[in-house]
């Protein structure tokens, strides 16, 4: 299901005080920072920021390329997880493109994630496991899981610890639900390790598409114009104000989102103001969906689309953190795309050009 990006958007950290002033909001404590392009795939010359040094030429890989509509997608380990064919299918390979099956045909999830010790896939019927080599099609007809948690309806965002998958449940008034439970994987494909969903909190006007899971901290950053930092093991909640906001994507210091009046920001975890990373111009920022897609070592990285389904286009743009150089990676996405970052890559998706590539970050 191609969720809409529309709400990718946001504006500083602030928090609405008594008497109708505002302050900002302390979200935590800042941390500290711990061979030729293919043959058809264009890489383009960045354009950087007037007088900023220039950013390192990009080479495009493509790793899969005839694809059914490729959308949403996850990298865990070596393994690449996509959906296909408006989003009904669940397909997997390796990072390089190879070794492709089908894990679920019609499993129409919701949403999915995936590390480097398993997969888990989010549906309109629960919420299932597997490890990364899963099972594939031809070995146990679809997708077998090895985790289970009972009585979930229809989850909207999933994210990974060492320790626990956590996942939100939302209901018609835009309310939402965060729950966990211990991740575990039955050695048996018929078998599977069955949890029990612990609820964490419940917060209002908040509906989470995407949500950034750091150790015990969960970053939560869609809704009507809301973020809210979640403790897992204290279960308390920190509220800020963002109008509205968009996902919020982390790295050690920083939390990166999109402000609609002006473009690209980062705020220090620490509450501290936003920075203006990219003054992005008003036909990037209105009547289009732009969004932080994935945050790496060096760059950042966002979609830019326009128009809405079989006819929609955009770019895929990566941001020098540093520098602030500006480089366009794909000058039309041929569709909605999708972006993560794994081990150093960014990998996206583009649905009518039915190709997923990648860049080194």
């Amino acid at each position: 299901m191609r969720v809409s990006l529309s709400l990718y958007v946001a504006l500083s950290l602030v928090v609405l005080a008594g008497c109708g002033g505002k302050e900002l909001v302390n979200l935590g404590d800042p941390r500290a920072p711990g061979a030729a392009t293919d043959a058809g795939v264009a890489t383009v010359t960045p354009s950087d920021t007037p007088g900023d040094p220039p950013d390192a030429p990009p080479v495009i890989e493509t790793v899969l390329s005839g694809q059914t509509s490729p959308g949403r997608i996850a990298v865990g380990g070596d393994k690449l997880f996509f959906t296909s064919t408006e989003a009904s299918d669940i397909e997997r390979c390796n990072v390089h493109g190879k070794e492709l099956v089908q894990l679920g045909l019609g499993a129409m999830p919701t949403t999915f994630a995936a590390d480097a010790a398993g997969f888990y896939l989010a549906s309109g019927t629960g919420l299932q496991g597997s490890a990364l080599d899963g099972c594939s099609l031809q070995e146990c007809d679809g997708f077998m899981p090895q985790f289970s948690v009972e009585s979930v309806s229809s989850p909207t965002a999933v994210a990974l610890s060492s320790t626990h998958v956590v996942w939100a449940t939302a209901d018609g008034n835009f309310d939402t639900t965060v729950w966990r439970a211990p991740r575990g994987l039955s050695k048996k494909y018929d078998a599977p390790v069955v949890a029990v969903a612990e609820k964490v909190v419940s917060l209002k006007d908040v509906r989470p598409y995407t949500f950034e899971l750091d150790g015990e901290e969960l970053f939560i950053g869609e809704g009507s114009g809301e973020l809210a930092k979640v403790d897992l093991g204290t279960k308390s909640v920190k509220r800020g104000y963002m109008d509205p906001v968009g996902p919020v994507k982390l790295d050690a210091t920083h939390l990166y989102f999109v402000d609609r009046k002006d473009g690209l920001k980062r705020s220090p975890r620490n509450g501290k103001p936003a920075e203006l990373v990219w003054a992005m111009s008003q036909v990037d920022l209105i009547g289009q969906n732009a969004g932080v897609a994935a945050v790496g070592q060096n760059h950042v990285y966002l979609t830019l689309e326009r128009g809405e389904g079989a006819q929609a286009a955009g770019r895929v743009v990566r941001v020098h953190k540093s520098t602030k150089a500006v480089t366009t990676l794909v000058s039309d996405a041929a569709g909605l795309a999708f972006g993560a970052y794994s081990d150093g890559y960014f990998y996206w998706s583009a649905s009518r050009s039915g190709m997923i590539q990648r860049v080194r970050d």
